[in-house]
């Protein structure tokens, strides 16, 4: 029983540290749209502009109000400035792509959600 206690503690913490990422979950499997507002604290901020999707929060943003916006940091297209119609697919974040990146002090930290954009360019 001796030699088995320790086996069995060194399985269970090994299949604990693993389970990072096995909580990933495509929140939209189809092609989604949104512009891009620009930099923050949060990454880029997006707004959904599809009616039909309610994942992000309301903000004010240089002074106008948009609704359904959430934060990424996820790469796009270099194309991408603030004010572009974009297309892609999101998801939640994992543990690694939620941490907070370092900012700098001219941009603003945002109360919204933090989401993955993958695909981008997709067609709807």
């Amino acid at each position: 029983m001796k030699k088995i206690l320790p086996l069995l503690v060194s399985t269970l913490l090994l299949g604990l540290s693993s389970c990072n990422d096995a909580d990933v979950i495509t929140i939209y499997s189809t092609c989604t749209k949104g512009r891009i507002l620009g930099p923050s604290c949060n990454g880029t901020l997006i707004q959904l502009t599809e009616d039909d999707q309610t994942v992000g929060k309301t903000i004010t943003y240089n002074g106008t109000i948009y609704h359904n916006v959430f934060g990424t940091y996820s790469a796009l297209p270099a194309t991408s400035a603030a004010g572009t119609e974009v297309t892609f697919q999101l998801r939640s974040v994992t543990t690694e792509e939620a941490t907070s990146q370092p900012c700098l002090a001219i941009y603003q930290g945002f109360d919204v959600p933090q989401l993955a954009v993958e695909n981008v360019g997709c067609r709807p």
